[in-house]
């Protein structure tokens, strides 16, 4: 049974995050832990740790509360729900708290849609909350959940990561009957900016193919024989790419990893691919480290 820790507030994005996890619990066996952080102006300003509230006084305590037994009703009966108020810096102390509690899950809200730009950016807690905490992290779609997963997405890379994603997403297909496509995306090195030699350019281009047939092949034969896979292989800017064929398809998850293998340079690329799939998707995101 997984420990699963979720930060909430009043924002339409925590609550669609309660509604995604409300629905997983009832086929996912979970542990949940509900985590509200009342911000402080002196813990903002202060080098301070958080404090929990055990009994709620003032009116924002108050408020918390019951933020929190509202949220927790949502709940089957049969998941156990535990509640944690504090107070602190929404961001450190957030994260630190998280931290805290070893969860083998965050589940969090995704951000919100900036009118002047027309473009989605991903929350400032959530970034923080991705960057600075060790555990896998659910970023919930900016579309309510369709309360059914039928099929999942898995980008790879053929990175130690990108396997550890194809186990979480080979756990979630057999617990919903999902199909799995995995997609590997040979970077366009002409396109991602990527300075090389030309020979070196054409040594790596003929090399990557054979690689990524492989990586794909070793990614299938990890999942669980019932379950159906199917293989994707395609060149291009990676992030444009993944984002191209999450627009096309049928696909209600997706589980991926944050950093790839190798140079600074590739976990750089890949970090960069996460954060543009976290802010242009609509579907959730696992994302796993």
């Amino acid at each position: 049974m997984r420990q699963v820790l979720l930060p909430i507030d009043a924002s339409e994005s925590s609550q669609a995050t309660v509604a995604l996890m409300s629905d997983l619990a009832k086929s996912l066996p979970m542990q949940v832990t509900l985590v509200h952080m009342l911000s402080s102006v002196l813990y903002d300003a202060l080098d301070s740790r958080y404090q929990r509230i055990l009994h709620a006084h003032s009116p924002d305590e108050q408020e918390g509360m019951a933020l929190l037994e509202k949220t927790r009703e949502k709940f089957p009966l049969e998941t156990e729900v535990s509640l944690v108020l504090a107070e602190g810096n929404v961001f450190k102390d957030l994260a630190a708290l998280l931290t805290s509690e070893s969860p083998d899950l965050i589940a969090i809200g995704s951000g919100n849609l900036d009118a002047k730009v027309k473009s989605v950016i991903l929350g400032s807690v959530t970034r923080y909350v991705l960057t600075h905490v060790d555990v896998p992290v659910l970023v919930a779609g900016k579309e309510r959940w369709r309360t059914e997963m039928k099929h999942i997405l898995v980008p790879i890379d053929g990175s130690a990561c990108a396997m550890r994603a194809v186990t979480a997403a080979d756990e979630m297909a057999v617990a919903f009957g999902a199909r799995v496509t995995l997609l590997y995306v040979i970077p366009d090195p002409r396109k991602e900016g990527v300075i090389q030699g030309h020979e070196a350019m054409l040594l790596s281009e003929a090399k990557a193919e054979p690689d990524a047939r492989e990586a794909l092949e070793e990614a299938q034969k990890a999942f669980t024989e019932s379950i159906h896979t199917e293989a994707r292989l395609a060149k291009g800017v990676v992030s444009r790419t993944i984002e191209k064929e999450l627009a096309n398809g049928d696909y209600d998850f997706v589980v991926m990893g944050t950093e790839g293998m190798g140079s600074a340079l590739k976990r750089l690329l890949l970090g960069s691919v996460t954060r543009h799939v976290l802010e242009h998707v609509k579907v959730p995101v696992l994302v796993v480290r």
